[in-house]
């Protein structure tokens, strides 16, 4: 069980968060490595992803008023970069 936070609200769902970095890799697989870590930020919560996308670094953080409003924001944010790293990868290979 995960430790609860007063300031943070109700812990993560994992298993969710789980899926979607599954549904944003499929099918490059080019996800390597996910940290999550969650934390307050004043009256809101802060979430940074310490990813390793094609062998960079990737660490986007988002704050928001509920954590997973956080979760959701960064992990629109890192669907963005892969976006942008996908479509540079395709460009040079051409």
């Amino acid at each position: 069980m995960l430790p609860m936070c007063s300031r943070c609200g109700n812990p993560p769902d994992l298993q969710g968060i789980l899926e979607r970095l599954q549904e944003l890799t499929t099918p490059y697989h080019d996800l390597t490595e996910v940290r999550m870590t969650f934390a307050p930020h004043g009256r809101r919560s802060r979430v940074t992803l310490h990813t390793v996308v094609r062998g960079k670094g990737v660490q986007p953080t988002r704050v928001r008023h509920t954590l997973d409003e956080a979760i959701d924001a960064v992990l629109e944010r890192l669907a963005q970069v892969l976006r942008q790293m996908r479509r540079r990868a395709r460009g040079a290979s051409t």
